[in-house]
C-alpha cells in the first residue's frame, strides 16, 4: 500500500509542476513577477519524502527480522556445506521486493532503496560477530560466515549497478578476510591495512582478532 502511495505522489508532484509550468507560460510576456509556485507542489514532495522513509523502514525491519534468526556455531567442531537458512531468505526477500513489490517505483527510487537496504544488511551481518556475546570464534565458525557473505556478494552480482551495490559490502567482506589472514600482524601495519583491510573499522579490526582462535588454542 505504501508503495502505490508514493507512486500516486510522485504523480500527483509532476502534474503539479507542470501545471506550474503551464500557468507561468500563460502570463503576459509583458507581465512582472516571478516563478509560480504552487504550495501543493511542495506538500506533495514533502509527503513522497516520507512514504520513501517509511519504505526504507519497513524494508529495513524485515532485514533486521531475518539477520536475528542467525544462528551461527562460532565454535562448530566441523565446516558447514551451505550458506545459513537465514542468508538464503535474506536474498530471496531482496530478490522479491525488486520484482514485485517495488516493481512499479521509478528506477531511482528503487536503486535508492535497493542500496539502503543491502547497507543496512551488511551492518546487521557484520554486528553479529562483534556482539559481546561472541566470546570465541575458530576456523570453522570463520567459514561459516565466509560462506554466507560470499552466497550475499555472488546475490549482488547478478543485479543492476553490482559494481556500485558491492560497495556495501566492502567492510563486510574486509573484516571476514581478516578474521581469515594467516598474518592478522598485517592489520596494524598501517600501509598494508589500507591496501587489504581498508574499510574495516579500526577499533573493530583489534576485537574481532581478540575472538579468533586456532584448533590448537582451543581449551577441550
Amino acid at each position: 500500500q505504501i508503495v502505490q502511495i508514493l507512486i500516486n505522489l510522485e504523480y500527483f508532484e509532476s502534474a503539479s509542476r507542470e501545471l506550474e509550468q503551464l500557468l507561468l507560460a500563460a502570463r503576459s510576456s509583458t507581465s512582472a513577477g516571478g516563478p509560480v509556485v504552487l504550495a501543493a507542489t511542495e506538500k506533495f514532495s514533502s509527503s513522497k519524502k516520507d512514504a520513501e522513509k517509511r519504505i526504507f523502514e519497513v524494508v529495513n525491519s524485515k532485514i533486521d527480522d531475518l539477520v536475528e534468526t542467525a544462528d551461527y556455531d562460532w565454535m562448530a567442531p566441523s565446516l558447514v556445506s551451505e550458506p545459513s537458512n537465514y542468508m538464503q531468505t535474506l536474498t530471496t526477500y531482496l530478490s522479491n521486493i525488486m520484482s514485485s513489490t517495488l516493481l512499479t517505483l521509478p528506477r531511482e527510487i528503487k536503486e535508492l532503496i535497493y542500496f539502503d537496504a543491502l547497507s543496512h544488511a551488511a551492518n546487521k551481518i557484520l554486528a553479529i560477530p562483534l556482539s559481546p556475546e561472541v566470546k570465541k570464534i575458530n576456523p570453522h565458525g570463520v567459514a561459516a560466515l565466509a560462506k554466507d557473505v560470499s552466497y550475499l556478494s555472488e546475490f549482488v552480482d547478478s543485479l543492476d549497478n553490482a559494481l556500485i551495490l558491492k560497495e556495501n559490502l566492502d567492510e563486510l567482506q574486509q573484516t571476514v578476510y581478516l578474521m581469515q589472514t594467516d598474518n592478522p600482524d598485517e592489520f596494524f601495519d598501517i600501509s598494508t591495512r589500507n591496501k587489504k583491510f581498508g574499510r574495516v573499522d579500526a577499533l573493530n579490526g583489534p576485537k574481532i582478532l581478540e575472538k579468533y582462535v586456532l584448533f590448537f588454542d582451543m581449551e577441550f
